[in-house]
């Protein structure tokens, strides 16, 4: 499984090409491609002060793909990934912590360029666009 990270979707909905060409990889695996519930949170705060046809767009897309939910399972890794963090002084903020714990208690890859902060997290799978 694979999980679509913010800076992804975002790009997905600008149209950028570089996102098309990481689409057409995965279209042609068998891997279901999914996001989180935190970074629906997150594209769809970015739509508020915008327009309702963007929005409208916005939302018709997470209704399309499925959404992994912040679970015990998923709080659980969270909270080892801060303790891990805090210990070498490497936090990356909530949502990229509780992002990280959701993708390590479903053992799926996130898709994302923000391999700055994502390749801190120990036994995290990353894959870059």
């Amino acid at each position: 499984m694979k999980v679509l990270d913010s800076d992804f979707i975002i790009e997905l909905l600008k149209k950028n090409p570089d996102v098309g060409l990481k689409l057409d990889e995965l279209a042609e695996s068998t891997e279901q491609v999914v996001t989180t519930v935190l970074n629906a949170h997150e594209v769809l705060f970015g739509t508020i002060h915008g327009s309702q046809k963007n929005v409208t767009i916005t939302e018709r897309f997470f209704a399309s793909i499925g959404v992994l939910n912040y679970d015990f399972k998923a709080m659980r890794e969270t909270l080892n990934i801060i303790k891990i963090l805090e210990q070498e002084g490497q936090r990356i903020g909530y949502f990229d912590e509780m992002i990280a714990g959701i993708c390590r208690a479903n053992d799926t890859t996130i898709i994302t360029r923000n391999v700055k902060h994502f390749g801190k997290v120990p036994n995290l799978k990353i894959e870059t666009w």
